[in-house]
């Protein structure tokens, strides 16, 4: 049961690092003079608006916006490292790899909590 409530705690603290990240990438915005950089900052902001709910709805098991994530956090980590903070590209993965395969040790601990999230979908009937 700890782990489930690991699991909830580190979900939950990632997504407020991604609501406080949005903000502070705001700010950047705001100081921004560069069209193309304010354009990346822009985009990075959406994405962690919507990272943000999908990691709301993992920490309730949702496993459809857990595959959302996955690649959506992948082009969130390749623009932070291309376009906003310009290079070093190979720690950006070095450290996006070992966010995951944490995270993914943490994941198949409570991979069965996934499996029974599932909503059940009945025809139009209600059969």
């Amino acid at each position: 049961m700890a782990t489930y409530k690991l699991f909830r705690v580190v979900t939950l603290l990632l997504l407020s690092t991604a609501v406080v990240s949005g903000f502070l990438h705001s700010v950047l915005l705001l100081l921004s003079d560069s069209e193309t950089y304010a354009r990346w900052v822009v985009i990075q902001i959406s994405i962690q608006t919507i990272g943000a709910f999908l990691l709301w709805r993992i920490s309730k098991y949702g496993r459809w916006a857990l595959l959302a994530f996955g690649p959506l956090s992948f082009v969130f980590a390749y623009i932070n490292a291309r376009y906003v903070n310009y290079g070093e590209l190979g720690l950006h993965a070095k450290v996006f790899v070992f966010s995951w395969v944490v995270y993914g040790l943490l994941l198949k601990s409570v991979w069965p909590r996934f499996k029974k999230s599932e909503p059940v979908v009945s025809d139009v009937d209600g059969h």
